[in-house]
C-alpha cells in the first residue's frame, strides 16, 4: 500500500487519512469542505515549526467551516504565541481575535488600497 521508491512516491502523491470527533478514520476525499479545511490547516501546523518566525497565509480558509469552528480555529491560533499569521476573510469570528487588522479596497486610481483598520 506503501510506496518505497521515490519515482512511484511522486507519481501517486499523498495519502492523507483523518477521523474527525466522533466519526470513523476517512480518506482526505470523503471529508466534507470543513473537515477537509481543517485537516489541511493542522496539516500545514504540523509542518511548520512552532517557533518559526515567517507568516503563514490562509486564504478563505474558514469558508467551509460553521461559526463554532470558526471561533475555535480563532482561539487556537490566537494562543500560538510568536506565530505571525495572515488570514484572508470576512468572518467575524476571525476578524474578532485578530491583534492586527487591514482592510483592502478598490481606490479612485483602479488599484487596490489598504488601510490599518486597528493596530
Amino acid at each position: 500500500e506503501y510506496a518505497t521508491t521515490p519515482a512511484v512516491l511522486f507519481e501517486e502523491g499523498v495519502s492523507i487519512r483523518a477521523r474527525p470527533p466522533q466519526s470513523e478514520w476517512s480518506h482526505f476525499e470523503e471529508l466534507s469542505g470543513g473537515q477537509k479545511a481543517l485537516v489541511a490547516v493542522a496539516l500545514q501546523l504540523a509542518l511548520h515549526s512552532p517557533d518559526a518566525s515567517h507568516p503563514c497565509l490562509y486564504d478563505e480558509v474558514d469558508a467551509a467551516l460553521d461559526t463554532r469552528r470558526t471561533k475555535a480555529l480563532a482561539d487556537f491560533m490566537a494562543q500560538r504565541e510568536g506565530a505571525q499569521s495572515i488570514f484572508v476573510s470576512h468572518r467575524p469570528e476571525l476578524l474578532e481575535a485578530a491583534t492586527m487588522l487591514v482592510g483592502c479596497y478598490v481606490g479612485e486610481s483602479g488599484g487596490s488600497q489598504a488601510v490599518s483598520v486597528m493596530a
